[in-house]
């Protein structure tokens, strides 16, 4: 596993990267992103706030997560379980359609729960969109616990949480 803070000169590579995999959700009817989000701009902001992480396979980078504290006005009408401590934020994550089913998204939330912990967050949230079953299916299996549903722009989202330190 080959997670590491994005730099600059991968900003192109990673907007690439979300370009192939938004394109191959689509053709899956998996209409959750499109030329709007996640921007060139959005995506430039992650990496100079040092929030935008990729995964490398041989050198290539072949997936992405952000991690930060950013969370949509929409999370405040959700009842989350866990209230106290800091919470991470996942956003953007996606692996290139040709890597996927190989365990690297997997790989990318297991780095997710070492960074809250080593980073003293307690507890992890997250959105899914609804009609991304794998997504969905990922969260579940990985026992994060569904606190209610958001609606943005392209349709509804399941929310998720997990403390990081009860399995």
């Amino acid at each position: 596993m080959n997670i590491e803070i994005a730099n600059l000169k991968d900003l192109d590579t990673i907007f690439a990267l979300v370009k192939i995999v938004t394109k191959t959700m689509n053709t899956q009817n998996i209409y959750q992103w499109d030329d709007i989000y996640p921007s060139y701009a959005l995506l430039k902001e992650d990496i100079h706030n040092k929030t935008l992480f990729v995964f490398k396979n041989k050198g290539h980078i072949v997936g992405i997560t952000v991690l930060n504290e950013q969370q949509e006005p929409e999370y405040q009408n959700i009842s989350w379980k866990y209230q106290e401590g800091k919470v991470l934020v996942v956003h953007r994550l996606c692996i290139h359609p040709n890597f996927q089913g190989q365990g690297i998204a997997k790989q990318l939330m297991t780095f997710t729960e070492q960074y809250a912990k080593s980073n003293n967050y307690n507890s992890i949230r997250l959105d899914a969109f609804k009609q991304n079953e794998n997504a969905v299916l990922l969260y579940k299996n990985r026992k994060y616990h569904q606190a209610g549903i958001v609606n943005f722009r392209k349709g509804a989202f399941y929310c998720f949480e997990k403390n990081v330190y009860i399995e």
